[in-house]
């Protein structure tokens, strides 16, 4: 049986430009949407994609991400302050938001049975600490 592969991925992962916010971070992110590209050139049909953005609203995924992380970390952080951009950039976090959203689509679409294969590209951020960035990720997601 042929599985269908579902990809979690919204142009929102664009604006994850850590440091500088220029693209010459590392974690540039334009690698995910250059996998979605890859997997759609290969898979065709097979790919289905999936936005990360919670359709019950960024406040269900914001209370899942404060039993992770210290709720006045995720508020600042939200609010654009964090250590890993130099300026305050509330695009940045909605972004980190999203990606912390997207692995919570492709579990939440698994447990529902609607796939058996999920890929978040921009996911598997696990580095952070409970009241900090760290090792590039924002929010752990894992």
């Amino acid at each position: 049986m042929k599985q269908n592969l579902t990809v979690i991925y919204d142009d929102i992962y664009l604006d994850w430009k850590l440091g500088a916010g220029d693209g010459s971070h590392p974690t540039n992110p334009i690698r995910a949407k250059l996998a979605l590209d890859l997997l759609r050139q290969n898979l065709g049909e097979a790919v289905t994609v999936v936005s990360p953005v919670n359709p019950a609203g960024r406040e269900t995924d914001i209370a899942a991400l404060k039993t992770i992380h210290d709720g006045d970390y995720v508020d600042r952080t939200l609010a654009g302050d964090n250590s890993e951009w130099r300026s305050t950039q509330p695009q940045v976090a909605e972004a980190g938001l999203a990606m912390f959203g997207g692995t919570m689509r492709a579990v939440e679409l698994m447990l529902a049975g609607e796939t058996q294969v999920a890929f978040n590209p921009q996911g598997a951020k696990h580095h952070a600490q409970v009241d900090r960035a760290s090792g590039f990720c924002v929010f752990n997601d894992m």
